[in-house]
């Protein structure tokens, strides 16, 4: 190898440009001769449909509208999606909301129980100390007094979980109708 001095000259002196695109060149950014770099702007090409001339680019004006009926079939799917989305939530937050009803009136059951087994249960307290029941019946009025305090905490805990889901329910219905603007924004 030796080293040497000078300039690279290619011939032919041309580039070949390629778009990927239909279109008309706009401007010519280069003067003949003028060095180019690699990422260097050659020229700019326009994909209106109107020539300078005032004629019309029939093929281009076919592709814009086969592009814009896509776009427009694309957001109606897009929308078609989301409702339906939509109401599988507004359903899903319709049965929890039933079920928040059906939770409450066991609860509110349960805590009229409670009030009638605290009752016998002092009723029993009364009963064994004057002799006429057993320990084992003032036993049994006591367990069944915390098992209803329990289920009533049942209750309560599932109310909790279940406002808990609606909450849920609700954010993804308003995330939803969100994700499904921006997505037909983002298409058009």
């Amino acid at each position: 190898r030796v080293p040497v001095t000078g300039r690279v000259i290619y011939t032919p002196s041309a580039a070949e440009a390629v778009f990927n695109h239909d279109g008309i060149i706009g401007r010519i950014e280069v003067h003949q001769g003028e060095r180019v770099k690699k990422g260097d702007v050659i020229a700019t090409f326009s994909r209106d449909v109107a020539y300078v001339g005032g004629g019309m680019n029939q093929a281009l004006q076919d592709a814009a509208q086969r592009q814009l009926t896509e776009l427009q079939k694309r957001a109606g799917e897009r929308r078609k999606e989301g409702e339906e989305e939509r109401l599988r939530l507004r359903e899903k937050v319709s049965a929890k909301e039933r079920e928040m009803v059906a939770i409450q009136a066991a609860a509110e059951a349960e805590s009229e129980h409670i009030v009638g087994l605290k009752k016998r249960m002092a009723l029993y307290q009364q009963l064994l100390l004057k002799g006429i029941t057993t320990v084992q019946g003032k036993i049994g009025r006591e367990n069944e007094y915390h098992n209803s305090i329990a289920q009533l905490n049942t209750h309560r805990i599932n109310i909790a979980r279940v406002k808990g889901e609606l909450l849920q329910f609700e954010d993804e219905l308003a995330r939803s109708e969100s994700q499904e603007k921006q997505s037909i924004t983002d298409i058009q």
